[in-house]
């Protein structure tokens, strides 16, 4: 399957599944023999599933040293079962080229698949000790993530990198309810100078701010500047109780953002606003957009028992197009709990490129 340009995609998604020698030299082969980026990348993927033999995980060293696909080698390695893919990182790391790639996919490695080095321990740390302000970041944001570096002292650093790096690494404790470290980030969020790292900042939002640490001025005017932040300051916005925001809250719900309406509508289900439920039932009447449904369900069903909350919550049962939005109204009515955050942990890993 993988010798004919025909056959080639099939193979390789079978590939995905069994390997040994042959099928790995047939997969070099093949890589070396298309230009069709799609099929390499699925070959570099598929070389990263094999556990038979570790020719893949040598396959794929090699290739990351390709300044295109050199981060999805990386990505393969660092999410390979192979029980080689360790100790094939540790070499990279080795490669003064490669270090912060591999110790990037140490990190992913490390929260995904639970295996540690020391060995790329000691290359974070030799980052950390750079004069770079790239090295040290990346050393911060490993640190942090992996538990080894209280973020706090990172977030008074000089260098707004390295706070913005302490910032996202404590994202390797949500537990997609909670945030440890959520009062940490806004207490510097209060004094940040740096727009950039204010914005990442706002990760303390998470849990949505009720303990108050950021004024409501302060979140109306991260709302307005419409910023990466602004979803999140909004939800804690619409969570504040008082006639003084509820119009802006109103006004935010009504949005033609459907990202923004469904953070308002999160944000309004844990309002201690007598009037939230209400105004809940009334927006999700005609929402159209499955995202801010699932909002506005999910956070009526965290309100108390009221007549209006019960009539829309059983609308959604019996007649809502998604199935998870319907299953959640059944059992906020039943009196059952909302289904639990979803207990994998998952890392994003991200290609940026230029045109």
């Amino acid at each position: 399957l993988l010798s004919s340009p025909d056959t080639a995609a099939a193979g390789v998604r079978l590939a995905e599944r069994a390997q040994d020698a042959s099928v790995v030299k047939a997969l070099s082969a093949t890589y070396a023999a298309t230009s069709d980026r799609d099929l390499r990348f699925r070959i570099i993927a598929a070389l990263g599933r094999g556990v038979a033999v570790d020719d893949g995980m040598k396959i794929l060293a090699g290739l990351a040293t390709d300044p295109r696909l050199g981060g999805d080698a990386m990505l393969a390695i660092a999410r390979s079962p192979n029980a080689s893919a360790t100790a094939t990182l540790e070499r990279l790391a080795g490669v003064r080229a490669l270090r912060r790639l591999a110790v990037r996919g140490y990190v992913l490695r490390a929260l995904v698949r639970h295996e540690r080095s020391g060995a790329l321990d000691r290359a974070i740390d030799d980052l950390h000790a750079s004069r770079e302000s790239a090295d040290r970041a990346l050393a911060t944001f490993a640190r942090v993530a992996l538990g080894r570096e209280d973020a706090s002292r990172a977030l008074d650093d000089r260098d707004p990198a390295v706070r913005r790096a302490a910032a996202m690494g404590t994202l390797s404790r949500w537990n997609g309810r909670t945030l440890p470290d959520s009062e940490t980030l806004l207490r510097r969020w209060a004094r940040e100078t740096d727009e950039p790292t204010r914005a990442v900042l706002a990760l303390g939002l998470l849990d949505g701010d009720p303990g108050a640490l950021v004024p409501t001025l302060g979140l109306e005017a991260r709302v307005e500047a419409g910023g990466a932040d602004a979803p999140l300051a909004a939800t804690a916005l619409a969570a504040r109780k008082g006639d003084a925001v509820k119009d802006r809250v109103d006004a935010l719900l009504a949005s033609t953002d459907p990202i923004l309406r469904a953070h308002v509508a999160r944000g309004l289900g844990a309002s201690e606003e007598p009037s939230a439920t209400g105004r809940l039932a009334e927006a999700s009447r005609y929402e159209a957009e499955p995202l801010v449904r699932l909002a506005e369900t999910t956070a009526l069903a965290r309100r108390a028992p009221a007549p209006v909350r019960d009539a829309m919550l059983g609308v959604a049962a019996r007649l809502d197009p998604e199935a998870r939005i319907r299953e959640i109204a059944s059992r906020a009515l039943a009196g059952a709990p909302a289904p639990a955050p979803w207990p994998v942990r998952e890392v994003a890993w991200l290609r940026v490129a230029t045109d």
